[in-house]
């Protein structure tokens, strides 16, 4: 009956705002027994959703684990969580369960209009189970906003603003998530969701380009049929403000790599980020095949192993012998479970951008180092390349990548006496895109293709500080970098 009352609303024959009218006051009739909450442990990252009966929310909580486990901050995880907690107060609203929906097209417009309704944007909930106990939904015109405890001990409420349009593209887009991560569980039908061809280009220099297309979920169609004017990411890039290593620092830190104790593991984690320019959570998700290699490998003469590990493709980083590089391929397919990579990153292949030999060193050393863990704590080993020593060897996530360059980064200030500690995993993917631009005088189309930017305009917003700069003690640095 839900379903029906949803498709009455929502019908062709009435326009978007005699829709909202009569969808407001579906919901003012409606009474209901508290609202799903989530529930976040800030120190551990993790969180789950919680039903207003107080009983956990499976496949959406399922969902937020594999986003953890996938190295998404914290913040992500919650930010999603709370997203979660409004489509399934919408479905709770009109009794809808998915499996019962045959056009997903229709229940999503159905969805963006109650957002464009529902009252949440400055809610100040100190306690989310408080949501719990409330018996209606807050909307945009009713002045019962801001659940909070006054005085008496009582519950009070305020106004609240209605959410923005970003805010509800952002919410759409976190339900295509639990929408996909429901399907693989139960069929749904998820081929009723508009969709549309993006064109890209991945290449490795601007005259090798290779053309192709995948395919997304339609987000601006459906706003549109919800009366949503968005335009595409881009308008929300801004210039970068934190401190960008110079080139001489980033020498220093290499060199001084050496002089601390740490593992090879580790040190390969920085020669990746600094030469490939990926996010932590792409260097912890690529796949290496350690059973590809000789049952010998640990006994192989340096120079065997080198040449061995150049000469056929074992995962995500291989060596590519037409171009004497080593790549590293961040992939994006449709059933790929990592949502880091579909929610901010397309597929490409980038090169590695400095001396070859060294990462060909430092990746024997860590492989090396990585088989022993395996077979000295005979455990299970994992399809990723970087494992955790101290995590019995699983995977390691994007928060430990996160922790291992901070370390790394205090101990080599001590050891140099220089402030390494402003230097995070995402520090060296903005020494990449700045080194690309100002030493190695690349294209700002090829910098945008290699950091896997989805338009142009990001990548010129985002460095438009390092364009075009003609001072000449900028040209003269550049000239003494080039030559060195």
């Amino acid at each position: 009956m839900g379903l029906l009352e949803l498709t009455n609303i929502i019908s062709n024959s009435f326009t978007i705002d005699e829709s909202l009218d009569k969808l407001g006051e579906y919901i003012k009739r409606k009474k209901i027994n508290g609202l799903h909450y989530a529930h976040f442990i800030a120190n551990k990252g993790v969180g789950c959703v919680v039903k207003p009966d107080y009983t956990t929310h499976n496949e959406a909580t399922d969902l937020l684990i594999e986003i953890v486990s996938s190295g998404d901050s914290p913040n992500t995880v919650r930010s999603t969580a709370y997203d979660l907690t409004k489509f399934l107060d919408f479905l709770m609203l009109f009794e809808i369960t998915l499996e019962e929906v045959t056009d997903l097209e229709e229940l999503l417009v159905g969805y963006l209009l109650y957002l464009r309704i529902l009252g949440t944007k400055g809610i100040n909930v100190t306690k989310s189970i408080m949501w719990s106990l409330i018996d209606y939904i807050p909307l945009v015109d009713d002045d019962i906003k801001n659940l909070d405890i006054n005085e008496y001990g009582k519950r009070s409420f305020s106004s609240a603003n209605e959410l923005s349009n970003d805010s509800i593209v952002k919410a759409l887009q976190n339900t295509f998530k639990y929408i996909d991560f429901y399907n693989k569980r139960k069929p749904i039908a998820v081929d009723s969701i508009p969709r549309k061809k993006v064109d890209n280009t991945s290449s490795f220099s601007s005259t090798n380009k290779v053309a192709y297309a995948k395919v997304k979920y339609d987000t601006k169609a459906l706003c549109a049929k919800a009366g949503i004017k968005h335009i595409e990411s881009k308008k929300k890039a801004s210039p970068i403000k934190v401190r960008i290593p110079t080139l001489e620092e980033i020498e220093l830190f290499m060199s001084a790599l050496n002089l601390i104790k740490t593992s090879n593991i580790n040190k390969l984690v920085i020669y990746l980020l600094k030469g490939f320019g990926i996010r932590e959570g792409e260097l912890s998700n690529l796949l290496f095949d350690t059973s590809k290699l000789p049952s010998n490998f640990l006994h192989l003469n340096y120079n065997e192993a080198l040449s061995l590990l150049k000469e056929q493709k074992f995962g995500d980083l291989y060596y590519n012998k037409s171009l004497n590089k080593w790549i590293c391929e961040v992939r994006l397919t449709e059933d790929n479970s990592h949502h880091t990579r579909r929610n901010k990153t397309n597929s490409r292949e980038v090169f590695y951008i400095f001396e070859q030999e060294e990462l060909t060193s430092i990746l024997y050393s860590a492989l090396r180092e990585r088989q022993l863990l395996i077979k000295v704590k005979n455990t299970k080993n994992p399809d990723e390349l970087f494992i955790s020593p101290r995590n019995d060897c699983k995977p390691m996530l994007g928060s430990t990548v996160y922790s291992i360059v901070k370390t790394i980064s205090k101990n080599i200030s001590k050891k140099t006496g220089v402030d390494y500690s402003f230097i995070t995993p995402h520090t060296f993917r903005h020494f990449y895109a700045t080194y690309l631009l100002r030493i190695k005088k690349y294209t700002l189309d090829d910098v945008s293709r290699l950091l896997g930017h989805s338009d142009t305009e990001i990548t010129r917003t985002t460095y438009i500080h390092y364009l075009n700069d003609d001072k000449p003690e900028s040209i003269i640095s550049d000239i003494k970098n080039t030559i060195k």
